[in-house]
């Protein structure tokens, strides 16, 4: 459900309407299902530059891959970390998250979505 609602959010923004639809939706999420739904903001994307996480990859082993093939600089690259390293706590481990880290990490994933707009799809 969390990946269809970032593919709504997607299609949403190419009609324009970004900034009403985003913090509808994202708002309405608990900061577990936030963490979910930007880490797969960022997978879609990727999807859609032709870099799309395998079904046998962890997400510690795409996160690497990934920014070597976006060609990442420093700062992307621990961006692209750090929001996989959230969604694993969260998915994996089970753990909490506050609203403010979802806050940061929101904030981490506008640096990304920067960074795939300006590469090529």
């Amino acid at each position: 459900q969390l990946r269809e609602a970032a593919r709504l959010g997607d299609q949403t923004a190419q009609a324009g309407g970004a900034r009403r639809w985003w913090p509808l939706r994202f708002g309405r999420l608990n900061p577990e299902q936030q963490v979910r739904y930007l880490y797969f903001q960022m997978l879609d994307q990727a999807a859609d530059h032709a870099l799309p996480r395998q079904e046998s990859e962890t997400p510690a082993a795409y996160a690497p891959r990934l920014s070597q093939e976006l060609g990442a600089a420093q700062e992307d690259e621990a961006a692209i970390r750090t929001l996989t390293e959230a969604f694993v706590e969260v998915r994996y481990a089970g753990g909490g998250v506050q609203r403010e880290q979802v806050s940061w990490l929101a904030q981490v994933w506008e640096r990304l979505r920067s960074v795939f707009s300006s590469q090529r799809r």
